[in-house]
């Protein structure tokens, strides 16, 4: 078996064989939606390097499905009354991603429930699951997911994403703590 590493195709060691056994995996794909990836410019959280892995992982999720391994879509979906985050305990996020990235002009529409900003950018097939109530960064808290895997007997998941940074990094430690 062989993996890509920082653009490198290599080998994988015999030892990763069971963390990467169908029968237990699934695919997790996170906020792959138009409020990061949409091109206009009212997109209230871009993503635009994000568009371009688009169709890669459309691709890893065809094979995934071939092999029999699920593909959940996990998105964020806030309420409209803006509840659980700006007129609520707004998230970390607002404040420091426009420190580095400058303002944002849409920022509040990010994620608002029936908004074309929560659908999803990637393909959705009917047999594909959707975890459709992240809040936060984490794709677990507050989120039915864990609940899914456990009853799709899944233990590995495998995360695509276009914010490496931000949540497909916490939905790593957060899987890995579980």
């Amino acid at each position: 078996m062989e993996a890509y590493f920082f653009g490198q195709r290599k080998s994988i060691p015999p030892d990763f064989a069971e963390w990467l056994n169908p029968r237990v995996t699934a695919a997790v794909s996170i906020d792959m939606h138009r409020g990061h990836l949409d091109e206009s410019p009212d997109c209230p959280c871009p993503a635009p390097r994000g568009r371009e892995i688009v169709e890669p992982i459309n691709a890893f999720h065809r094979i995934c499905r071939r092999q029999g391994v699920p593909v959940i879509h996990v998105k964020t979906v806030l309420r409209a009354s803006g509840v659980d985050d700006t007129k609520g305990y707004r998230s970390a996020w607002r404040l420091t991603f426009p420190m580095t990235a400058g303002p944002i002009p849409n920022a509040d529409a990010h994620g608002l429930q029936g908004t074309r900003w929560t659908e999803f950018v990637t393909e959705v097939l009917l047999d594909d699951h959707v975890v459709d109530s992240k809040k936060r960064l984490s794709i677990f808290y507050p989120t039915d997911l864990d609940f899914l895997l456990r009853n799709l007997r899944r233990r590995t998941v495998v995360l695509t994403g276009g914010f490496t940074d931000c949540c497909v990094l916490n939905a790593a430690f957060d899987a890995a703590n579980r």
